[in-house]
């Protein structure tokens, strides 16, 4: 029996639509896709960031060109008002430039001073793929 997902309009309490769930082979096969495509990126090291930047740019256009579109999803997904569900589009843009122009420096390695005039660095190795919300907008997708 396949599991199937509601969503169900808060507002009128109507339904919206239905998602059937995955199986837990695609699921092995989506996690084992994003791990290789992780691997793929973390090769690359620093010098792919400028396209990752890119990558967000298109991102936050598209955001920025649907914004009511998106928000009248999240006030049907989520029941938020109008103006709340605008304040969505508007976190998740704020955090796309965030990212953008501040991952060189969360990323950089970092001389550190250590106790008897020792030197060390602080090298940020990231060990794979997460799951979780990237951005508070996708959290009603």
């Amino acid at each position: 029996m396949t599991t199937v997902f509601r969503s169900i309009n808060p507002k009128n309490n109507k339904l919206a639509k239905t998602f059937e769930a995955i199986s837990n082979t695609a699921l092995e096969k989506k996690i084992d896709r994003s791990y290789q495509r992780f691997r793929y990126k973390y090769s690359q090291g620093l010098e792919g960031l400028p396209r990752r930047y890119q990558k967000l740019g298109f991102l936050k256009e598209i955001l920025e060109e649907r914004r009511d579109e998106l928000a009248t999803a999240v006030v049907q997904e989520m029941g938020k008002p109008i103006g709340q569900a605008h304040g969505e589009i508007t976190k998740s843009i704020q955090h796309l430039d965030y990212y953008m122009n501040h991952s060189d420096q969360f990323l950089a390695p970092e001389k550190l001073d250590i106790s008897s005039g020792q030197k060390g660095v602080l090298i940020h190795q990231p060990l794979g793929p997460i799951v979780g919300k990237c951005l508070n907008l996708l959290n009603w997708c």
